[in-house]
């Protein structure tokens, strides 16, 4: 699954408390910073229920995020991750 955030997602620990969450679900991908401001991420977990937990989570971020859109789109398994990495 890719997802894209947008609002205040930057300089709020926004991808390291993805990390933490992905970590603690079992979520494998990884989350990195955009130019324009967003975040986006590549989540991969064979049970849907988990993914759907991790979307709910990033939809409330962090304490100092403000999460303005969440977009997500099912995605074809192109490469298995085997582990969950904040890319810089």
């Amino acid at each position: 699954m890719r997802v894209s955030v947008s609002g205040k997602v930057q300089g709020v620990f926004y991808r390291v408390t993805v990390q933490d969450w992905a970590q603690e679900l079992g979520v494998k991908g990884w989350v990195r910073n955009e130019p324009d401001g967003s975040v986006t991420a590549l989540l991969q977990h064979q049970h849907k229920p988990v993914l759907d937990e991790m979307l709910r989570r990033m939809w409330q971020g962090p304490p100092k995020a403000v999460v303005l859109t969440l977009h997500s789109e099912q995605l074809e398994a192109q490469l298995q991750y085997d582990e969950f990495s904040v890319l810089r």
